[in-house]
């Protein structure tokens, strides 16, 4: 799985892709149970809110792929992909919803992450998202509230 996780994200930033090309970094998620970790994986107290990562998203028209790897709340690496929808986009305001397959989470070997999100554009290709992960029973026993910092490239042939 990890090795088709990682063929996407090359096929993603590949220059064949012929699109606006997105990099960008996860940088931190807050956990409103940070107990609800604890009995996921033994010996850890709290869930963690340190999940640095990175991401390459192939700019399209509303529906772009997407790959990447962060270190997630139980401190295990997790690799997903999937596809970024964007049905709202308005000024520098961008609603959107990613979906994708992730590894690296003691629920199963991989697991489906839904995470709508608020996109604002800085400026100059730059971008911050705030995005929410739901509390969905034992599988993900904490509302998220995560943070990326991305910049876009325009590839040119």
């Amino acid at each position: 799985m990890r090795l088709l996780i990682v063929l996407a994200f090359l096929l993603i930033a590949s220059p064949l892709a012929a699109r606006p090309l997105e990099l960008g970094l996860s940088l931190w998620s807050h956990h409103t149970n940070p107990d609800g970790c604890f009995d996921k994986v033994p010996g850890l107290v709290r869930c963690q809110d340190d999940t640095p990562g990175l991401y390459a998203r192939s700019v399209r028209d509303g529906f772009d792929p997407v790959a990447g790897y962060y270190k997630n709340s139980v401190g295990r690496p997790t690799w997903y992909a999937g596809a970024v929808f964007t049905p709202w986009e308005r000024d520098r305001i961008a609603f959107e919803v990613a979906v994708a397959a992730a590894t690296g989470y003691p629920a199963a070997d991989v697991v489906p992450l839904v995470m709508p999100a608020l996109r604002v554009e800085l400026g100059r290709g730059w971008a911050t998202t705030a995005g929410v992960l739901p509390r969905i029973g034992d599988a993900n026993p904490t509302w998220v509230i995560h943070f990326t910092l991305s910049k876009r490239f325009s590839i040119d042939h």
